[in-house]
């Protein structure tokens, strides 16, 4: 027996006749294909669990949209998963390989799962030379079953290089926070392999701050504001009424209460902020006894001179608040840290001579900033004493925005006599070190006179006093036009690798060097989104992924270009 289906035809007119086979028609094993790395990607990049393709609405979903095709199981599922981490790793491999320089910068960072399991996150930075564009990857996210000594942290950094066959002589940085077992990790390595240590920008800045809330006056004051805070994120009643009485104020369609958290940045700031700016309709609420008895509210309320303290607090926090976002942003390097620095030292000195009420809490304050900020960014602050520059002052200064208005005349001179010298070896063609010459019969006094001829060539390099001049005489050619150059007005947004790629051509032998130091992260944030992802990986819906599992669904979802190419 033979079943149809009847359809309209709107050309004709007619009803017409068709085979279920036809309208149904068979999945090819193509399309079965597509639509598993499909479904994989789904799990991968929205981060959900494996076990969604035994949903039993997402099974009906599927079955909907396409009836020939058959779900897999879990079990193939995860197979698919862990065929696509292969490709995307070798595909990974292959790219980083062919970065030939000491020129790969790392961040790395530390975090605990739901379970309690520790885990070690390791991404890479380096320049694109094919286009000049700053490429991010997390390499591993790895369980950390040891003890968190600087031995082990440190053997899990190179374990990540050796997965991706990165030999450590290619890398020139580290990026990490200010944790004592991670700061001697890095120390090794730099005594192993000559890696920079960058200390978290951000981080350090929190510090700082952290460092001038200690004061008593100052932490009486927030200790009372998180008090007001946290009346209102407990009480019902008296948060329904703010939010009330702040929608007939027609201002903004609603109020929320951050309270400050000691491991969130800058939230001191946002919580100050927020009161500030909602003030007297807090106040209201706190007057009203139908919503705050008066034995309450007496607690409660902030005197003026606890207000006016908090005001001039945010006013002093508010460029630190800015420029923890600026150094948590998408492409941020170590030229911005003297720049930064020095314009937080500069604001903390006005703010210091400002007067007013409170001026001795303030010039407390500002002093206090302002010697943690000196001592926590002595390495970039400090000009050596000998002729020795550091890669903070390098990258400042190969910065096209930048270029030596930080540094004093003979400092500049000191900067630019270095990155010559730099750039000149840069640019020096490998020359053999060894040249073999064929034995010939020479006579006694021949051989005296090329035995003294020997003695002073001793001490000659292998390249010639003329071609190193040649050499250097390019370079300092190309740094006098770099400086020479001048940019359009709009500058905030200029992307510096990009820069210097549009002037490859020009100046060779000053771009390897500065995109060594422009792609040196100043911030450890990339890790840290990376174990962000990851403890959304390892969520109540995903308590059975084992470590291995973890590792490479998270390499999946941070490093999703690969995927698509």
């Amino acid at each position: 027996m033979r079943l149809t289906c009847c359809y309209f035809n709107s050309r004709t007119s007619s009803v017409q006749q068709s085979s279920l086979t036809a309208y149904f028609k068979p999945i090819t094993k193509g399309q079965c294909e597509t639509i598993d790395r499909l479904i994989t990607e789904v799990i991968v990049g929205d981060l959900r669990p494996i076990n969604l393709v035994e949903g039993q609405h997402f099974r009906s979903l599927i079955h909907h949209l396409q009836p020939g095709y058959v779900l897999p199981g879990r079990n193939t599922v995860t197979k698919h998963i862990e065929r696509r981490y292969k490709e995307c790793k070798e595909k990974l491999i292959n790219i980083i390989g062919a970065i030939k320089e000491k020129s790969v910068s790392l961040t790395t960072d530390m975090w605990t799962s739901a379970r309690m399991q520790a885990y070690i996150t390791v991404t890479a930075h380096f320049v694109d030379p094919s286009d000049g564009q700053l490429l991010k990857y997390v390499l591993t996210t790895e369980q950390m079953d040891e003890a968190q000594t600087a031995e082990n942290i440190k053997s899990e950094i190179l374990k990540s290089l050796s997965e991706f066959d990165i030999s450590p002589t290619k890398v020139l940085s580290v990026t990490t926070d200010n944790g004592a077992n991670v700061v001697s990790a890095c120390r090794s390595l730099y005594e192993e392999y000559g890696w920079y240590h960058i200390r978290c920008a951000a981080h350090t800045i929190q510090l700082c701050i952290k460092d001038g809330l200690k004061i008593e006056e100052i932490s009486h004051a927030l200790a009372g504001a998180r008090h007001l805070v946290q009346y209102f994120r407990r009480s019902t009643k008296a948060m329904t009424t703010l939010r009330h009485r702040h929608a007939q104020d027609g201002t903004s369609p609603s109020i929320e209460m951050p309270i400050d958290v000691s491991t969130r940045w800058n939230s001191t700031y946002v919580m100050i902020k927020n009161l500030i700016s909602h003030q007297w309709t807090i106040r209201s609420v706190l007057c009203d006894p139908t919503i705050t008895p008066r034995t309450a509210a007496s607690h409660l309320e902030l005197g003026e001179t606890t207000w006016n303290m908090l005001t001039v607090l945010a006013e002093i926090l508010e460029p630190f608040k800015a420029a923890s976002d600026h150094l948590e942003g998408d492409y941020v390097t170590v030229s911005s840290l003297i720049p930064l620095t020095k314009g937080l030292l500069g604001h903390c000195e006005e703010k210091r001579n400002e007067g007013g009420t409170l001026s001795a809490i303030t010039n407390e304050f500002c002093n206090t900033l302002i010697n943690s900020l000196k001592l926590r960014f002595r390495s970039i602050l400090e000009i050596p004493s000998q002729e020795e520059v550091n890669l903070f002052q390098k990258a400042t200064w190969l910065h096209p925005c930048h270029k030596g208005k930080f540094f004093d005349r003979s400092f500049r001179v000191q900067v630019r006599v270095s990155l010559e010298m730099e750039a000149t070896e840069a640019s020096m063609p490998e020359i053999q070190d060894e040249i073999h010459v064929e034995p010939s019969a020479v006579t006694a006094p021949e051989v005296e006179q090329n035995s003294l001829q020997g003695l002073f060539s001793i001490g000659i390099e292998q390249s010639s006093s003329s071609e190193s001049e040649g050499y250097a005489s390019k370079v300092s050619e190309e740094i006098s036009q770099y400086l020479k150059e001048k940019l359009d007005r709009n500058t905030e947004r200029l992307n510096p690798l990009l820069w210097w790629h549009a002037r490859k051509t020009d100046s060779p032998s000053l771009h390897k060097v500065a995109i060594r130091y422009l792609a040196i992260p100043c911030t450890s944030a990339p890790a840290e989104r990376a174990f962000s992802s990851a403890g959304l990986t390892v969520s109540r819906l995903r308590t059975r992924l084992s470590g291995t599992h973890v590792n490479e669904l998270n390499f999946l979802h941070c490093n999703r270009s690969l995927m698509q190419q």
